[in-house]
């Protein structure tokens, strides 16, 4: 059957009894609503004792006064993409399946159900499958209600997804889908991913999104833009189309950002980009594109050299140093004294230092200085020069000799002052330092860890200003008396960490793990071996490092257990479970050499060794093994056979 079919027994008997079919060639029910079924024993939708392939079907408002009101198996059964839903029996209200059967459930609601036995009201029996509701709202639009074990909405009860929230909605599983619509011939698949049920979710009204605003871009890198655009509400994502100014084929890229970098572009490129927002396909539309707007990819200018300034005066040159400028080329220094009319120039590929010699000159005027940083030509141009530093040049008098000014290195002591020293001075000379531009009449003294150029100039009657520039180098200091160590605790459920130990209160401690960084030591509450890093930084000392680790061992499960039961036989299916588990457990019982990942339930006569194994997140695994013993009980069997011969004249099948 593959046409959307109502199959009603309008309460005369049971709908569907299903013995033929096999593994590689099954019976397929397709796109059916199997409803009205009632039988006085088992199976009062679907009785199946054969192979069984259920398709975007609804089974509903069907009932049996034993095990399975919507399904009774006890052979094979594939479910895609159905709903099973308002069916009531004794057990098993929507499916019953019994030792024997085998049933695979996928993108399959099973809920609101009813069963004597509260905890069989949707299933009984050992199922397996994936992508699967059972037992909780799927947000139906009437769901079905039940007063005392009766149906009382059969009419008005509709079983298709209205709610936006529903857990059913884009949450299947695509690769199971074996048909293009759904049981109401819409299409089988809106908005990406297949709902779980029998119907796929339509929305009353769908909207259209806005389009994206403020489309911009950047230059980034000589052959990259970076593309931007304003974020727009319910969007899932965004697509940037672009192409050359006059081509004709656009290329598309789709992102959850809010901005694209594009690369693989030249210099002189005009590139023409629009973008738009994506829908859901369900309940928003995606937009149409933004206008179109243009960026024209040109060199871009180097930024100037930072940092200008002179390192060294010497008797017959200068030293110069600046700062780099990234993707220069090179270097330009250019000087002139007062009574120049024109600069000179020469280019330095040195990165950010160049000594201009004055050996060859006769000149006593201040000279000015500046750099700029010189672009490829292509991709990018020269930067604009630094403003310009001075310095004054005495080429004509006399030199001062015999003077010394020497770099001095050191290594950080707390609260230690260090400077430099002259040496050779005369009582009658005139001593200056000059640190950062400011002139003093001694040499400053420094305490920090760092680099300090300090230029001195020594005056004397009847000769020439002598200068010279050393630098004064503080080393940090290593750091000490700081320590991580391992711990060890046991899993208690609470949160722990590391700790470092000798820390000043200046002190600022960060910490790594698995890539990522903290200002306080992270916490682990699961069991496990966590390795921190710890990097302590103190001012004038360099960095320490340690690593530590945490080590949380596995707690021991206490609360449960799993005793030897004995009873009688009463023709009822008795549960043989754990007690005390925890909502999160993950059981498995293993029985006759099978496991199985359900409880168990036994009815007949016969000493059932079952073991049991728990395992509990941050907990040692737990075994335990008892025997659930059913003995003797008078004329049962005779009873159990009379009933069953009753049942078989009760009623027929409709098919």
């Amino acid at each position: 059957l593959t046409e959307s079919v109502t199959v009603d027994a309008d309460g005369k008997s049971r709908v569907f009894y299903v013995s033929g079919g096999n593994k590689t060639s099954p019976v397929e029910l397709i796109g059916l609503t199997i409803t009205g079924g009632t039988f006085k024993g088992h199976g009062g939708g679907i009785c199946n004792t054969g192979e069984l392939s259920l398709i975007n079907c609804i089974v509903k408002g069907n009932n049996a006064s034993k095990y399975g009101g919507g399904i009774y198996n006890c052979g094979g059964l594939a479910v895609r993409n159905s709903t099973i839903s308002g069916n009531a029996a004794k057990s098993g209200g929507g499916v019953y399946n019994t030792e024997v059967g085998n049933v695979r459930l996928v993108n399959t609601i099973v809920t609101s159900n009813y069963a004597d036995a509260k905890d069989g009201r949707n299933i009984e029996g050992q199922i397996t499958g994936s992508y699967n509701i059972i037992g909780t709202d799927p947000k139906f639009a009437v769901a079905p209600a039940f007063v005392n074990g009766e149906l009382i909405n059969a009419e008005t009860m509709n079983l298709a997804l209205t709610a936006e929230s529903s857990r059913a909605i884009n949450c299947g599983r695509n690769d199971e889908v074996l048909t293009e619509t759904d049981i109401a011939g819409n299409p089988r698949i809106i908005g990406g991913v297949v709902d779980i049920g029998a119907y796929e979710f339509r929305a009353e009204k769908v909207i259209t999104l806005d389009v994206p605003e403020n489309l911009s871009a950047s230059a980034v890198a000589i052959d990259a833009i970076a593309v931007m655009w304003d974020a727009v509400e319910n969007a899932s994502c965004y697509e940037l189309a672009w192409k050359l100014a006059g081509g004709s084929q656009w290329q598309t890229q789709k992102t959850a950002n809010l901005s694209l970098t594009l690369d693989g572009l030249a210099t002189g490129d005009v590139i023409q980009l629009k973008v738009r927002a994506l829908g859901d396909g369900i309940f928003y539309n995606s937009s149409d594109f933004s206008a179109t707007v243009e960026f024209n990819l040109v060199a871009k200018r180097l930024a100037t050299p930072t940092d200008f300034g002179i390192l060294r005066l010497d008797d017959t040159s200068v030293t110069l140093l600046w700062g780099s400028s990234p993707n220069a080329s090179g270097y330009e220094v250019a000087w002139k004294a007062d009574s120049w009319t024109e600069w000179k120039t020469a280019e330095s590929s040195t990165l950010g230092k160049y000594l201009v010699n004055f050996e060859s000159l006769s000149i006593c005027e201040n000279v000015s200085f500046k750099v700029r940083a010189l672009g490829d030509g292509n991709h990018y141009v020269d930067s604009e020069y630094t403003e310009t530093v001075e310095a004054f040049i005495d080429m004509i008098r006399t030199p001062i000799t015999g003077l010394s000014f020497k770099d001095q290195t050191y290594v950080y002591a707390d609260n230690v002052s260090r400077s430099l020293t002259l040496v050779g001075a005369r009582g009658t000379d005139t001593v200056t330092y000059k640190y950062k531009g400011k002139d003093y009449d001694y040499c400053p003294t420094f305490t920090d860890a760092g680099e300090y150029a300090v230029t001195v100039r020594v005056s004397r009657e009847g000769y020439k200003d002598w200068y010279s520039t050393a630098v004064l180098t503080i080393k940090k200091a290593t750091l000490t008396g700081v320590t991580f160590a391992n711990q060890t605790c046991a899993y208690d459920g609470n949160g722990h960490s590391l700790k470092v130990t000798g820390l000043r209160s200046e002190d600022k401690v960060t910490y790594k793990y698995d890539g990522e960084t903290y200002e306080t030591c992270p916490k682990f509450t699961d069991a496990g071996v966590y390795e921190v890093i710890a990097i302590v930084s103190r001012e004038n000392f360099n960095d320490w490092s340690g690593s530590a680790k945490l080590t949380i061992r596995e707690g021991t499960i206490t609360d449960l257990s799993f005793t030897n039961q004995t009873i009688a036989y009463d023709g009822e299916p008795h549960p043989f479970v754990v007690d005390g588990l925890l909502p999160t457990d993950d059981v498995t019982y293993r029985y006759n050499g099978k496991d199985y990942y359900d409880p168990l339930s036994f009815t007949y006569k016969g000493t059932y060794t079952v073991t049991a194994t728990v395992s509990r997140a941050n907990c040692k695994v737990w075994t335990a093994t008892a025997r659930l013993t059913i003995t003797d009980a008078l004329h049962a069997a005779d009873a159990v056979f009379a009933e069953y011969a009753a049942e078989i004249g009760a009623g027929s099948d409709l098919f």
